[in-house]
């Protein structure tokens, strides 16, 4: 008796740390969409879907880093009903057509209703996880409603359909049967037509009715959403010149950025001028702009500085470009002394030369990395190159 009362107690002890390890990361439920929608329902609670792919590696980090902490555990636990979904398959690629998801990982936010609320994407380490869904959460950040959320049965093509499937099961329509789809289907703000635009069309005659539209698509699909799609229509400009080599191409895709992007055109422009400029290695005016990025707000622009000058260190040779990025770098790592941005700042003093400075910095972000249990395997190779000097 004695025995049999020890096991049931081990057990009970196993139960209780069995539970304590899932309060301490994200519950992520084994249900479908519709049953998830029906908790959350009962549970006066919101829906979060993780939307992932077999072969998507950010996904896994996201699991491994952001999902699995106590912190967010507790902030998803106690705000939503969360499931994962892949979107290569069954009701994922329903999922995916309608919402017009095409990059890993994405994250979708559903009212107890169904009815979408938000939708952003990518890695997001805890705290700028939580921040950016409470930001897409502010009610002046909402989608505009659907008619029938739950209804998924919109009329979409086949080729359309074919597109989301996994790689080795996927196909893309020809020119032909596109041009026979949206010459018979001329509404771009009805839901199948307009998937069906945003995810093939980036020039020809259909760009005209999108801008025509632009308004009204807005209202339909979300400020986000449309600026997203006619920044690639001039992103398809960009590229269009970079493989001509047409100077004056780019001029009219930046002119053409205007007309198209209104009030967002300055923001998306920056981005094409960065993308230019290195394309064609003109690193001049690339790191230039990058030295306006941090003159204009230094904490701000962080990411994206600590970026260019990393493409600075691995692709320009040429010194003043160099140098531009090191005295913006020293600047940051002096307000932000954050691993990955003393590691940048340590190769860009590599690339001038200056081995002593530069092994100090790297030692620094190293300490900064073992701290915040980061891997710096990649600035151990960079110490190598510098003792080489």
């Amino acid at each position: 008796m004695q025995k049999q009362f020890k096991t049931v107690l081990i057990l009970a002890m196993v139960l209780t740390l069995s539970a304590g390890a899932a309060l301490g990361q994200s519950n992520f439920r084994d249900i479908s969409f519709r049953e998830a929608v029906s908790e959350a329902n009962k549970e006066a609670k919101l829906l979060f879907v993780d939307a992932y792919t077999d072969w998507c590696g950010w996904c896994k980090v996201m699991d491994r880093e952001t999902f699995s902490t106590e912190e967010i555990g507790e902030f998803m636990n106690e705000k939503f009903v969360s499931i994962k979904i892949n979107m290569e398959e069954g009701f994922g690629i329903d999922l995916a057509m309608k919402y017009r998801v095409s990059s890993y990982p994405h994250y979708l936010i559903f009212d107890k209703s169904g009815q979408l609320l938000a939708t952003f994407g990518g890695y997001l380490e805890p705290q700028p996880f939580e921040e950016k869904v409470n930001t897409v959460l502010l009610p002046e950040n909402h989608l505009p409603p659907l008619e029938n959320p739950m209804n998924f049965d919109l009329g979409f093509p086949d080729f359309y359909r074919n597109s989301f499937k996994k790689r080795q099961e996927r196909s893309y329509p020809s020119a032909e049967e596109l041009v026979a789809y949206l010459d018979e289907h001329t509404d771009v703000t009805d839901i199948a037509t307009w998937g069906v635009v945003y995810r093939f069309v980036n020039d020809g005659p259909y760009v005209e009715k999108i801008v025509a539209n632009k308004d009204a698509l807005i209202d339909k699909y979300g400020r986000e959403d449309v600026i997203a799609k006619l920044s690639r229509i001039v992103f398809t400009e960009v590229k269009a010149a970079i493989k001509s080599e047409d100077e004056g191409a780019f001029r009219a895709a930046l002119q053409s950025a205007d007309k198209l992007l209104g009030e967002d055109a300055e923001e998306y422009k920056l981005r094409y001028r960065l993308y230019y400029y290195q394309m064609t290695n003109q690193w001049d005016e690339y790191a230039e702009l990058g030295s306006s990025l941090a003159n204009d707000n230094l904490k701000n622009n962080a990411a994206s500085l600590n970026q260019i000058a990393w493409t600075l260190y691995e692709k320009c040779d040429a010194t003043e470009p160099i140098q531009l990025a090191h005295d913006w770098m020293q600047v940051l790592v002096e307000a932000l002394p954050e691993y990955a941005y003393l590691d940048t700042y340590a190769a860009t003093l590599y690339k001038l030369g200056k081995k002593d400075e530069a092994l100090n910095a790297a030692n620094k972000a190293i300490e900064i990395a073992k701290e915040t249990d980061q891997d710096f395997e990649g600035t151990t190779e960079l110490i190598n190159k510098i003792n080489a000097l």
